[in-house]
């Protein structure tokens, strides 16, 4: 009881109350130390690549598998989990999935699952591992997969059934980057000296089809000038009918793109694309 007046009796705080505030405070304070320094693995020599070299994979949300596994090496943050990974484009193995609660009236309390995928993540992309509980009548089903954000294509792992717009954008960003590999496979290739792939290259930029955005008679003649030295196909027919078409200008620039782009021998087009710097930077 306090009583008003010149007498005031003071109530004793609980020692435990106390006890268990002050250990709260020092717990999130803790936290909020180790979390404002991430725990950060560098296999690479040499400088942090910008943001727009790496592509980041991104396991945050509070419902998302975790990443266990990044090409064969565990993912550790050395006692403060991880939940970012900054990769260096290219094809990796990725391992994610995790034990989730679940109704013991519907069955185990615990629900595991672990995926496992190879996947080509490309740089400047954000991915984000997902997952989504679907209850059903007899049984509830639990689907994981990764995304792009950027584009919305599913690169691992399978969307829940009424996800069917997503599907939908998914299945289109599929084919577009489907499209953009093969694009740049032909590049690589032509670069290294294929006739094939700079004759088809050169008909990309003659007609500006998709993934070109217009075209470049400039690039066309280029590269059907360097299929004609090979003495493929029609390249030299096509090579003097659209030199008439350029001008002088257009045609010096054809000639300074030998010295920009430089068709050189190397390896076959498939090592290159599929190559990757052996290099993760696990973030928060």
């Amino acid at each position: 009881m306090i009583e008003i007046g010149s007498r005031v009796k003071r109530e004793r705080s609980n020692p435990v109350v106390c006890l268990t505030t002050f250990l709260m405070i020092g717990t999130m304070a803790l936290l909020i130390a180790v979390g404002s320094k991430a725990a950060v693995s560098e296999a690479y020599q040499g400088p942090e690549p910008a943001d727009d070299k790496v592509a980041i994979l991104d396991w945050s949300g509070w419902n998302s598998p975790r990443v266990s596994e990044i090409d064969g090496r565990a993912v550790d943050g050395g006692g403060f989990p991880q939940s970012r990974a900054r990769l260096l484009p290219g094809k990796h193995h990725i391992r994610y999935g995790g034990c989730f609660g679940a109704s013991v009236l519907r069955g185990p309390r615990w629900r595991c699952q672990d995926e496992s995928a190879v996947v080509y993540l490309r740089a400047g992309r954000i991915y984000r591992a997902k997952r989504e509980r679907v209850y059903g009548h007899r049984r509830d089903v639990d689907y994981q997969w990764i995304e792009d954000t950027t584009t919305g294509e599913v690169i691992a792992g399978k969307l829940p059934p009424h996800a069917r717009e997503e599907a939908r954008r998914s299945e289109r960003a599929k084919n577009e980057s489907a499209l953009l590999d093969h694009f740049d496979a032909l590049s690589v290739s032509a670069g290294c000296g294929d006739a094939q792939a700079q004759y088809a290259l050169a008909l990309y930029y003659l007609t500006g089809i998709e993934p070109v955005s217009r075209r470049d008679l400039t690039q066309a003649y280029f590269w059907y000038s360097n299929a004609a030295s090979q003495q493929y196909a029609d390249a030299a027919v096509i090579k003097e009918r659209l030199g008439k078409e350029l001008s002088l200008k257009q045609l010096a620039e054809a000639g300074n793109l030998a010295v920009v782009i430089g068709v050189k021998q190397c390896p076959v087009a498939s090592k290159i694309l599929s190559d990757r710097l052996n290099s993760i930077v696990f973030d928060e």
